[in-house]
This record gives structure tokens, sequence and C-alpha cells, in this order.
């Protein structure tokens, strides 16, 4: 099968799904002959960044150089642009479009030697600025770019594109739950279009007909049964057995980032559960929830994944065991660093290094312990005192 992303990578505006608020100030600006010299493109990968460039240059009748800041980012790389700009387009064309993408990766001399030429371009010339990370682009050059911020899509909208795909392609799908495997798609992607019509070809070539385990098998994701005995050991704060399940799951090929991420949508869906039924004895489900999307998002450019991964269980039952304890109960405490201690010996990980961080936790615990006790004293003071006035 060909390549779907580029097969049904947009090419006008009509196709551009979940943009429209971009898609109508770019169609209002060619229609007013207002065009600007230099816009910035921002959003989570697969939204549309420089697609959205390609066809704004399409409708403007105009020649387009694409350049990655990620592998060109150096001043060298700025200063052959520079000379490029000042030549007009050899294909007749009205503009030249330069689409630098992920431009948060030059270099601050990069930037720098980029700055004038964005200030004051020719006027055959209009950059388009796309990246991830905005916040790491000076202000000189935000400063002088109309920018956009592209949302996620939504995953009414991302059905809706696959399943427009599938009929396309003759792609088979489950016919029962058609819909509850686009919608599986969908969720997993993060609003990433590109990601989701990735993770459809990835599936038609596991199975001729696309079922949710397929979508399961695809992902590398967790069953539900997983789920249930993760949560299950995190709230019983079973720090060995909560370790030995993750290593068991990691050695079966789970991808760490997607099992923490089922595993915050399988708490979640328990959370909506309870109150719906105005249960809400929540707060540790919600504390859990809170520790694995901290995770989540340290593990965006780590290396040690797994390890960062085990660290953070490992800390997230220590932490709860202590906070449901009586802090003078000091016993709690060494009986939890043990525990976590054997654990992490029968493990085949640097548990030096896990040790290290146990004993700083139970330094803090201490500490916590000694404060509270602190404010105890205080308040019996601050009693007494009123009493002999």
């Amino acid at each position: 099968m060909r390549d779907l992303t580029r097969q049904y990578r947009p090419k006008d505006w009509e196709s551009i799904i979940g943009q429209d608020h971009l898609v109508k100030t770019l169609t209002n600006e060619i229609k007013a002959d207002a065009v600007g010299h230099a816009y910035l493109f921002c959003g989570p990968r697969g939204t549309g960044k420089t697609t959205t460039g390609r066809v704004f240059a399409g409708y403007l009748d105009a020649h387009v150089i694409e350049l990655d800041a990620a592998s060109n980012n150096g001043v060298e790389n700025i200063r052959n642009l520079r000379d490029d700009v000042l030549f007009l387009p050899t294909d007749g064309k009205k503009y030249k479009v330069y689409i630098i993408d992920e431009v948060h990766m030059l270099t601050a001399g990069a930037f720098n030697a980029f700055l004038k030429t964005l200030e004051e371009p020719p006027n055959h010339v209009i950059f388009i600025l796309a990246t991830t990370d905005p916040q790491k682009i000076p202000t000189t050059i935000l400063s002088r770019c109309q920018r956009f911020d592209l949302r996620r899509i939504t995953v009414a909208d991302i059905v809706s594109r696959l399943a427009y795909i599938c009929e396309s392609e003759s792609i088979k799908i489950e016919e029962e739950v058609s819909r509850d495997v686009l919608e599986y798609i969908a969720r997993s992607v993060d609003g990433g279009m590109r990601d989701a019509i990735k993770l459809l070809q990835k599936c038609t070539s596991l199975d001729e007909t696309i079922s949710v385990q397929t979508v399961v098998d695809a992902l590398g994701s967790v069953n539900e049964v997983h789920l249930e005995t993760m949560e299950s050991l995190l709230l019983n704060k079973d720090v060995a057995n909560v370790i030995i399940n993750f290593n068991e799951l990691i050695l079966n090929g789970i991808d760490v980032k997607v099992f923490l991420a089922d595993l915050v949508d399988y708490i979640k869906e328990k959370v909506t559960a309870k109150l719906i039924k105005n249960d809400f004895d929540v707060s540790t489900r919600m504390s859990i929830i809170d520790e694995l999307l901290s995770v989540l998002a340290g593990l965006k450019n780590a290396t040690q994944v797994k390890t960062l991964a085990e660290i953070a269980l490992i800390k997230m039952c220590h932490l709860q065991a202590v906070t449901s304890s009586p802090p003078s109960e000091e016993k709690t405490v060494a009986q939890q660093k043990k525990e976590v201690n054997q654990a992490m010996d029968a493990l085949p990980i640097d548990s030096e290094a896990l040790k290290q961080i146990a004993g700083r936790l139970t330094t803090l615990d201490k500490k916590m312990v000694i404060t509270e006790l602190d404010l105890d004293q205080m308040k019996k003071d601050m009693f007494n005192l009123r009493k002999q006035g």
C-alpha cells in the first residue's frame, strides 16, 4: 500500500482539518492582497504546520523552499539563505516562500544572522516559520512575525478523516466496532492527524480486518487486565510487585510512554465513574494521575525512559504510604525504605542510583515529620499563652 500520509496530505484549504481560524485568516489576507512577509505557525507535531505553509504557498502561486532547522541550524546555513532570497523565482512564480521547520533549533548566532533578513525581506519573499517550541524563539524574531497557534485536532475530526480514508482505500474494519476502532486510534495520537494516519496504515499491515486488538498491538498498548492490576498495586502501595509487574510488561515489548498514558486514561475513567455516582473518594487516584502526568511530561526528551519511570512508580508508592500514615510513626518510613530496597535488589536495574533517591525521600519524610511536630508544639504554646492572658 502506498504511503497514506503523503496520499492524504492536504492540498487545499478544504482538506485542512481542525484549523478553521488559521485558514479563514490566511484566505482573507490573500483576497485583500494583504499578505504579510513573515508568519509563525506554532503547535504540536502532526497538526499541519508545514502542510498549511505549503497550501498557503500554493494559493500564492509561489516557489517553495523548505529548510529543516533541526539539521541546518548554523550561521552558515542562514548566510546561504540570505544570499538566496536576493534572487527572484526562476520558474515565473510571483513569490518565494521559505518554510523553516523546527525553527527553534537555530543557534543564537543563526537567529542573529537571520534577524535583518526577516525584518526587511525583498518584496518577493515570504517566511513561514514552524515550531513545536515557540518559547525558545527570541523575542526579536517573534515580534516580526504574525503568530498562529495551531490546535490539537479533535477526536471527532480525526475519526471523520480516518473514516474517509478507509472508505477511499477499501480498508476493512470490524463492522460491529468500527467506530470504537477509529476512536481508539484518534485518542491515541494526542491531536495529531499525521500520527493517526500512520497508525491506521500500521494496522493495515497487521490484520486484513482491523479490530480494537489490532490497534492495541500496533501501539504496543496494555490490555485492561494489566492496567487494573497496576492500579490496584499502586493503590495498595505494593512497591515490590509494582516494579516486578512493570518490568514484566516492558520485557514483553510494551512501550513505557504508551503504558503510562494508558494507565492515566484507565484511572481517569475510574475517577469519572465514581464521581458520576456521587462517590467523591477519589483523592488517591487523582494524586496518582497527577504523578503520572508529571512523569510523562518529564519523559518527553529523556533518554533513560525506563529507569525514570521505575523511580517515579517507587516514589508514588513511597510517598502515598508516608502520606497515609501518622507523622509520628517512624517505623512505617523505615519499613517502606526496606521494602523499596528489597524490590530494587531483586531487579536488573541500577539499584545504587535508586537507593540514593529512596534515601533522599526518607530524609525528606523525616524533615516533614519534624516540621509537623514543631507546628503542633507552636499551636500548644499559643493556646497556653491565650489561657494565661
